[in-house]
This record gives structure tokens, C-alpha cells and sequence, in this order.
């Protein structure tokens, strides 16, 4: 009886234990940051958002070519910095915000008549759209969601008593 009566109050202590962890957590933003880099007319623009599309406010944007600092500044509300349009080459730009920090390449290529590079010229590599990468990955989530659905099933039945073999044989 004491045994039984002492896994009971251990039970309780981690729900209870659980209970408050949870009720006191503060909220946490861990979440990907990303930036779309573009040119439009005589400027680039550097767009600085996290994975749930919220604009990274602040953010410190640095565009180098090679080791050579470019340009240099910080994002405004809408996570948007602009600066004069480099010169025809391959660029890196970096984002840095609150821990996170994203790096496109980005090459603008010269234009035929060999004057500034046009905005159809200037693209990050590999680049996607923003609504794209910042969709929810329902996918993901449901994969998630059913191996931890899985793994507590299996824990269930394996913790399951066993009546396979009578105690009165």
C-alpha cells in the first residue's frame, strides 16, 4: 500500500512540476531567417523576414564582395534596406538578427551594352519566392505529429501487463 501510495505522489509531483514549466515558459521564436535581395531601379534592395513571414525588424545587413565591405546598414520596420546599386559582379549579402543570421549570394550580371546591370540581371542563386519559403510545411508537421503519436502507441501497448501467461498454472 505505501508503494503504491509513494508512485501516486511521484506522479503527481511531475504532473504538477510539468504543469508549472509550462505556465511560467516564456514564448520562444526560433524560427529561420531569410532575405530576399533584389535590385529595383538604381538600388538594392535587401527584404530581411523570418520562416512565419514577420519582417526582421533591425536586422544588420552587410554586402561584400569578397572581403571587401560594399555596403553596410540596418533593416527598418518593414525588415527592408536599401542601398546604391553595386557594380556588375557576385555579391554576399548577410543578415544578422537576434541570433539568426541568413547569407545569399547574389550576381548581377552586366548588360549587353555593358552599362549597369538591369533588375532582370540581379537574382540571389537559387532563389525562390518569398510566399513559397515562408508557407506553412503542413507536411512536415503531420510527419511530426504521427511519429509522436507513433512512439506513444508503442509505449502504451509495450507498458501494457502482459496476461499471456496465467499466475494459477
Amino acid at each position: 500500500m505505501a508503494c503504491a501510495l509513494n508512485v501516486t505522489m511521484r506522479y503527481r509531483q511531475a504532473v504538477l512540476a510539468c504543469a508549472l514549466l509550462f505556465a511560467t515558459a516564456s514564448p520562444a521564436f526560433a524560427h529561420r531567417l531569410m532575405a530576399d535581395c533584389k535590385v529595383v531601379g538604381n538600388q538594392l534592395r535587401i527584404e530581411a523576414f523570418y520562416q512565419d513571414d514577420t519582417p526582421a525588424q533591425e536586422a544588420n545587413v552587410t554586402v561584400r564582395s569578397g572581403d571587401v565591405v560594399i555596403a553596410q546598414g540596418q533593416t527598418d520596420e518593414k525588415g527592408v534596406w536599401t542601398c546604391p546599386k553595386p557594380a556588375a559582379g557576385t555579391y554576399t549579402v548577410r543578415v544578422e538578427s537576434t541570433g539568426h543570421a541568413a547569407t545569399e549570394t547574389l550576381v548581377i550580371a552586366e548588360s549587353e551594352d555593358g552599362n549597369n546591370p538591369t533588375a532582370a540581371e540581379a537574382s540571389p542563386e537559387g532563389s525562390t519566392d518569398r510566399a513559397t519559403r515562408t508557407r506553412t510545411p503542413w507536411r512536415n508537421l503531420a510527419l511530426g505529429v504521427g511519429l509522436v503519436g507513433g512512439a506513444c502507441a508503442v509505449w502504451l501497448v509495450t507498458r501494457r501487463p502482459s496476461n499471456r501467461f496465467p499466475s494459477g498454472a
